[in-house]
């Protein structure tokens, strides 16, 4: 059984890595509806829909282009990357809509922000996969060398 470090996550909004996490989660839900029928002895009970949102936490920081465009309101494509965003890693991502931005900040600390979201479709579990190289006319030269 493979285990992973919390240090090694990472969340992207679109294709762009988002400064200064310190940590993030993710909560997936399946409504459901009552199925007892009269004599039952226990009840039962059928999923329906499904719904996922979570959040995230990270030190503000107003120049990252990725967290200006967390405004309470925006849709985004949310990646979550629990163990890197290396090869063959498995991930997270969907459309998000950013629920709520809270920022807090103490004599002690740094300033924080902490980022709340909810899927508005569904959520894709899917695997880091390598990005090919363009070919060009110089890549083929080198090839063909």
């Amino acid at each position: 059984m493979a285990t992973h470090s919390g240090s090694e996550g990472k969340v992207f909004v679109e294709n762009s890595q988002i400064a200064e996490v310190k940590s993030w989660s993710l909560e997936v839900n399946s409504d459901t509806v009552e199925a007892s029928t009269i004599g039952s002895q226990w009840r039962k009970s059928h999923p329906t829909i499904k719904s996922w949102s979570g959040s995230f936490e990270a030190f503000w920081d107003d120049s990252d282009k990725s967290q200006s465009q967390l405004s309470a309101g925006n849709t985004v494509t949310l990646n979550l990357y629990p163990q890197g965003d290396e090869e063959g890693n498995s991930y997270f991502t969907g459309k998000v809509i950013i629920t709520s931005v809270a920022y807090k900040a103490s004599f002690d600390g740094l300033v924080e922000a902490s980022f709340s979201f909810t899927g508005t479709d569904a959520l894709i579990q899917s695997i880091v996969v390598p990005i090919k190289p363009k070919t060009t006319k110089s890549n083929l030269e080198t090839e063909g060398k």
